[in-house]
């Protein structure tokens, strides 16, 4: 089974240190033919939309909150969710950081109540690095 998706995103600057950013997407279930019997399971789509805004409190450190939900046109497919965040992020070094979240929501797609932690890496500069140090030892 492929799903295939449509996403559509926007930015707004609502001040100089405050934005809003828009996600909307449409889910296209794809083929669910399987084996020599062709075993038919569940077919549908999901449109899915977002609103977040996030609000830079200094040049480390970035806090924001975002409600998301998902409706499903057929409930067999087990994607229906709404749930809501908040979070942050904050840079460690010029090229590397920290995000945090707390998240909740209901629906089955949705997770009743949970954590995210995740690091960024601007891998570009950090190739760029390297290339820069093996041209300087040769």
């Amino acid at each position: 089974m492929h799903d295939y998706w449509l996403n559509f995103i926007a930015q707004e600057p609502l001040s100089e240190k405050t934005r809003m950013n828009v996600n909307l997407g449409y889910l296209f279930a794809g083929n669910t033919s399987s084996g020599v019997v062709g075993i038919q399971t569940t077919r549908g789509h999901v449109v899915t939309g977002g609103l977040s805004f996030l609000n830079d409190l200094n040049p480390k450190l970035t806090l924001g909150g975002e409600v998301y939900g998902g409706f499903a046109d057929n409930n067999k497919l087990g994607r229906r969710q709404l749930q809501g965040m908040l979070g942050g992020s904050y840079s460690i070094t010029e090229t590397s950081g920290v995000t945090f979240g707390l998240l909740g929501g209901t629906y089955e797609a949705s997770p009743q109540i949970g954590g995210q932690l995740g690091v960024t890496l601007d891998m570009p500069h950090f190739f760029r690095r390297m290339q820069h140090h093996h041209a300087n030892s040769r």
